[in-house]
């Protein structure tokens, strides 16, 4: 895997954007050591570093078998399949939910952030905003009954008991098909995954699905249940999770 090389700041200098919905690749060695710890379903991590010649950091992985999860489950025709396979994928991100710690932030972080998490997802929610309007004039239109319904989602917020070990998006993972049905063969995009909300997490998930004119199905909250218990604040705040998601999404596929 190859990106381009990007000086990262500290974390205490990290634009509040990148925080909340962001990626870090110094987070991919410290996120793959946490998940073979954990027993977790990951590809070989063989080396990682840079090329300063052509400006490229890289990570040499194992290779996982099958295709991304998410279109895996949108081409199953046989129905009972896909709904063991979000069966699976509820396991597997309650397994990966059942990794906590007290505050946000990325894996190999020791302390928590000098701005709380309330406050930088409120002031990250109005950057993105802003930019939106920047791309779709429509958002002028839409910018006061927005910001009314955010106000109304910070009145009851309540931050969460703990954060969970997860992809922002929920889970990315790799999955492939037998005469038995499907198995989830690993998970990918470890340097990703951080510890955040897990209302956020889940928000993201059924957005995804719903993005697809899919809706998330009783099986996946029972398998997810099966491991990790279900945020009470998730009703109440879901809607102000997906909203960021949307302003982020259309911002970056325009």
């Amino acid at each position: 895997k190859l990106v381009s090389v990007s000086e990262e700041p500290s974390f205490e200098t990290e634009p509040v954007d990148d925080r909340v919905y962001g990626g870090r690749w110094s987070n991919l060695k410290p996120s793959y050591d946490l998940l073979v710890g954990a027993h977790m379903p990951v590809a070989a991590l063989f080396g990682t570093g840079e090329t300063i010649q052509y400006g490229l950091q890289y990570s040499a992985m194992e290779l996982i078998e099958g295709q991304p999860i998410k279109e895996s489950y949108l081409q199953e025709t046989d129905a009972v399949i896909a709904e063991d396979l979000q069966h699976k994928i509820g396991e597997m991100m309650g397994r990966m939910h059942q990794i906590t710690r007290l505050y946000q932030g990325w894996t190999e972080m020791k302390k928590p952030y000098p701005e709380s998490w309330k406050l930088a997802f409120f002031e990250s929610l109005r950057n993105r905003i802003d930019r939106a309007a920047r791309i779709d004039p429509t958002m002028k239109a839409l910018e006061t009954r927005i910001r009314g319904f955010i106000a109304g989602r910070e009145r009851v917020w309540t931050d969460p008991k703990a954060y969970v070990f997860s992809h922002t998006d929920g889970i990315q993972g790799m999955a492939k098909r037998d005469e038995k049905g499907w198995t989830i063969t690993g998970i990918i995009d470890i340097e990703d995954n951080n510890f955040t909300d897990p209302c956020f997490v889940l928000a993201g998930y059924e957005l995804g699905l719903k993005v697809e004119d899919r809706t998330v199905p009783a099986s996946f909250w029972e398998g997810y249940k099966a491991y990790a218990p279900i945020d009470k604040r998730f009703e109440d705040l879901k809607e102000l999770f997906q909203l960021y998601c949307l302003l982020v999404w259309l911002v970056v596929f325009h």
